[in-house]
């Protein structure tokens, strides 16, 4: 059994793509770019082993208040309801009209 332990991130060396991207497969050896095929060099590591999340300390401490006015579609309103939560919005307020379904 392999455990991935440190994964690198690659960099074209062509000027004009300059593309980055993560490579697990290759650490040790060189790659080329998946775009254009030039040579890439690592220009990151990455230690899989640690845990890269951010801590609660770290967060920003700004409550952000979402507050709807005449939203009329559900399909919206279910759009802005999921893309809140990824943002970590707590409360939204629906004003005046609103969808029924």
């Amino acid at each position: 059994m392999n455990i991935l332990m440190k994964a690198v991130i690659r960099e074209c060396q062509n000027p004009c793509c300059k593309f980055r991207f993560p490579d697990t497969d290759n650490i040790n050896s060189s790659g080329n770019c998946l775009l254009c095929g030039f040579e890439t060099l690592i220009s990151e590591t990455i230690d899989l082993t640690e845990d890269h999340r951010e801590d609660e300390k770290s967060k920003s401490s700004i409550e952000i208040i979402a507050i709807l006015d005449n939203l009329r579609s559900v399909y919206n309103a279910g759009a802005i309801f999921r893309t809140a939560h990824g943002y970590g919005i707590r409360n939204i307020y629906l004003c005046c009209i609103k969808p029924t379904q």
